[in-house]
C-alpha cells in the first residue's frame, strides 16, 4: 500500500471508479430520502398522524423490500420475454 504524498492510496483508482462511487452514494441518499419525504408529506400535507404516516412509510419500505422476491418468482414462471413485456407495460401503463 502506497501512502506517500504523491497521491497515496487514492492514486491507483481511475476516474470512472470515483464517478461510479459518487453516483452510488447519491442513489443511496435519494433512496433513503424518499422515506423521509413520504413521511413528512403524509403527516404535514395530508394530515395523517405521525404514527399513521410512519406505518404507511414502513409498509412502502416493506413492499420495496419484498417485491423483488415475488416478482422474480413470477418472472421465472412466465419466462424472460413475457416478464420483460409485462414490466414494460406496467412502467408505461398509459401506452399498453
Amino acid at each position: 500500500m502506497n501512502l506517500t504524498n504523491d497521491g497515496g492510496l487514492f492514486k491507483g483508482f481511475p476516474k470512472v471508479f470515483w464517478i461510479a462511487n459518487s453516483v452510488e452514494l447519491l442513489e443511496r441518499a435519494a433512496y433513503y430520502g424518499v422515506f423521509i419525504v413520504i413521511t413528512l408529506y403524509l403527516s404535514r400535507i395530508l394530515g395523517f398522524s405521525d404514527v399513521q404516516a410512519a406505518w404507511l412509510s414502513g409498509m412502502f419500505s416493506a413492499g420495496l423490500y419484498f417485491l423483488p422476491t415475488f416478482t422474480g418468482a413470477i418472472a421465472d414462471k412466465i419466462g424472460f420475454r413475457k416478464s420483460l413485456l409485462l414490466a414494460f407495460c406496467f412502467a408505461n401503463a398509459w401506452i399498453c
